[in-house]
């Protein structure tokens, strides 16, 4: 056939449980992986990832299905309940390929690969995702979830192509494989100039035609947060007096926080929202979703000044505490959507459990999350949202706006002793390096925005957590840590979110330490995950013989790739220690971007808010002697996306602090491009430095434009 992947489409898509004895446990239970640990108990003869299972299949001349999820995935329980624990599935499993379970969060390279695969041949991916690959890894076919029937048909059909026709098979393996290797190529435009202000801007506006105007957010459904997206929308508007901006960003915190998509009974975010409303939502809670809405609601906090966003980062850092942070330190990965067999059962609520709960109150908070007999999502199943602000409903039940505002919190506090009588989702205890750093990053921007040192406890207890057991004695880092083991070299991402994460943490701290730290882990990825060329990085530390392809990504997705956030840690680093050779290559890294920045910021917006510091340098605000606290409050409190502070009682080893210090007395500098204006004691005058400047450089701009 000359074409082999269309002969695969063909393949695809021509395409009862039985009643399980006593289970008996597989290799899976000793897994270093929730996720896999929760297949143990199937009668597919599971392995994972790794030499013995890829020796098997080349022993054996066997193919191999690599199925990758997560815990939280409602879908792979689907499958795992429908195919995995059926024993006529298993068999036909077993008597014709090594069968591998992969868990997505603790091997995104891997994923990447099928997901790339799947992308090739069928144009879209998700989880589960199940490959049918050769003994190598080369994947003939890729697709997410398959009903039972479906997925027994795929498999004899590949085990009739195998036995028929193996020359086709080798065919679609090189074709696949080739597709992976080219969507692995870095950008390189030789000619692109030197990023400007138009690079956010285009970017920005992009942005703006694709999202909702009245639900705010991106347009359609499934509806995702994407936090980083409005994080840029933000500063954007910061920098250039775009209101427009702004006000988008406030109108997806107002409905994302009425919407139930929020847990407005214990707090924190699901990952998204099925419908295009932010009401029902699919109800696993990921910690990375969860950091970056607290950074994003931190910022706007101190921008705004809207309480509302005060009293959910509250709650979302309540939930964190109570369901998410381990006693060593570190935060697990995830809460399942899933509970007693059923999605949404430990969230939901009858009519008739609610105003039980409630009480005398029970029938204005059934108004208020819009209760229904009859249910507002399945029959019977409510899940609590917002449609109607707390004046409307006080006054339809005789109450004033402040007396129906005191009753939320004891009514919250009665809805979550009541549910805690429930059975808790399954909790993937599994801790993330990467995912970790961005809730340094969390707490670190609430404590800027609140000044609550609990906050700060947060974020400083997982950076020792994880520089105490993710840190490797070669300087590099290990990506998983599970049941007091770390295991998994770490990817790039890693490297990338803990640089700007420890970055982060100084400036509410001024502990030089932290940024000793980043540079050393900006250091090791520059020598262990660059390019030959040195210009972008690779997501794999060198060279894995079992991975059919070294992967490159520079788009962001939910979190930021891997590509732009280590470009912002050269840039931070970079600026720091006074290396410009970081700042060129971060600068570089954009320019060749710069083109998909501009057309696609929403695929883009991590790089964009880089752009905004490499097209308007930023402030470096140095506070130098005794009082520096009390003096980098006001400068905490305040939302500044274009200044980046250091300082401390001494000069330290910065070079940016040399010779700062003034003994008897506080000093603030004001500095730009390594250029400071003259020291001043308080802040109102720095604040009106800074202010001036700025000014000074729009008068520039529109001297240049006229």
């Amino acid at each position: 056939m000359r074409n082999p992947i269309l002969f695969l489409a063909i393949l695809l898509f021509s395409c009862s449980r039985t009643t399980p004895g006593t289970p008996s446990l597989n290799r899976l239970a000793n897994a270093d992986s929730p996720y896999l640990r929760q297949h143990a108990t199937n009668p597919v003869d599971w392995y994972s990832w790794g030499e013995e299972a890829l020796q098997k299949a080349k022993d054996q001349g066997k193919l191999m299905i690599v199925s990758i999820g997560y815990s939280a995935c409602h879908w792979c329980h689907v499958m795992e309940e429908e195919s995995f624990s059926d024993s006529a599935v298993a068999a036909l499993m077993n008597e014709h390929f090594v069968s591998i379970k992969v868990d997505r969060e603790q091997r995104p390279d891997l994923d990447q690969i099928y997901l790339d695969a799947a992308i090739l041949t069928t144009g879209r991916g998700g989880w589960p995702l199940n490959a049918i690959t050769t003994a190598d890894g080369s994947p003939i076919l890729a697709g997410t979830y398959f009903p039972k029937d479906s997925w027994m048909e795929l498999l004899n059909n590949v085990v009739n192509l195998k036995t028929d026709n193996p020359d086709q098979v080798e065919a679609i393996a090189r074709q696949i494989r080739s597709g992976i290797a080219n969507m692995a190529r870095s950008p390189f435009l030789p000619q692109a100039p030197a990023p400007d202000m138009a690079v956010p801007e285009d970017a920005a506006r992009s942005i703006l035609d694709r999202l909702d105007p009245r639900w705010g957010g991106f347009q359609g459904h499934p509806k995702f947060p994407m936090p980083g997206v409005h994080r840029f929308l933000l500063a954007t508007s910061s920098l250039t007096g775009e209101e427009v901006y702004q006000t988008e960003v406030v109108r997806f915190l107002d409905q994302l926080a009425k919407g139930g998509i929020y847990d407005h009974v214990g707090g924190g975010f699901a990952r998204y929202s099925t419908d295009s409303i932010w009401h029902v939502p699919h109800f696993e809670k990921m910690l990375y979703d969860n950091a970056q809405l607290m950074s994003l609601y931190s910022e706007a906090y101190r921008q705004t000044g809207d309480q509302a966003y005060r009293r959910i980062v509250a709650e979302t850092a309540g939930f964190l505490q109570r369901d998410l942070t381990s006693e060593e330190g570190g935060l697990y990965s995830s809460l399942d959507a899933d509970s007693e067999g059923e999605e949404g059962t430990y969230y939901v609520w009858s009519e008739k459990e609610f105003l039980k709960t409630l009480g005398m109150t029970g029938n204005a908070f059934k108004d208020y999350f819009h209760v229904a007999p009859q249910g507002n999502w399945e029959e019977d199943r409510n899940v609590l949202f917002v449609l109607e602000s707390p004046a409307v409903i006080a006054l339809r039940h005789g109450y004033t706006e402040a007396e129906f505002e005191r009753m939320i919190p004891v009514a919250k506090k009665l809805l979550m002793e009541k549910r805690a009588k429930r059975e808790l989702p399954f909790r993937d205890e599994k801790i993330l390096t990467g995912w970790n750093a961005l809730m340094i990053s969390g707490y670190a921007e609430a404590y800027r925005s609140f000044g609550e040192d609990s906050l700060l406890m947060a974020a400083k207890q997982i950076a020792s957590f994880l520089l105490q057991n993710m840190k490797r004695k070669d300087g590099g880092l290990f990506r998983s840590y599970f049941e007091g083991e770390a295991a998994v070299p770490a990817f790039a991402e890693d490297y990338g979110m803990l640089v700007e994460a420890l970055v982060d943490l100084y400036q509410v701290t001024f502990e030089e330490s932290y940024l000793v730290e980043a540079k050393a882990f900006m250091e090791y990825a520059i020598a262990h995950f660059s390019e030959t060329d040195g210009l972008y990085f690779y997501f794999t530390e060198g060279d894995d013989p079992s991975l059919i392809a070294r992967t490159l990504k520079t788009d962001d997705n939910v979190t930021p790739s891997a590509n732009a956030s280590l470009a912002r840690g050269l840039f931070l680093i970079g600026t720091y220690f006074g290396e410009s050779a970081y700042i060129d290559r971060a600068s570089e890294m954009l320019r060749n971007l710069q083109q998909q920045v501009r057309a696609y910021g929403s695929s883009y917006a991590h790089w964009a808010r880089l752009s905004l510091w490499l097209a308007e340098p930023p402030f470096e605000v140095a506070i130098v002697g005794e009082d520096w606290k009390q003096k980098a409050t006001g400068w905490w409190r305040r939302y500044d996306p274009n200044v980046l502070l250091l300082g401390g009682s001494s000069e330290g080893s910065l070079p940016l602090l040399a010779r700062k210090l003034i003994p008897q007395t506080t000093m603030i500098y004001v500095c730009q491009n390594k250029v400071c204006q003259l020291p001043v004691e308080d802040n109102e005058r720095a604040f009106s430095i800074l202010s001036h400047s700025l000014s000074a450089k729009e008068s520039r701009s529109v001297g240049i434009v006229k």
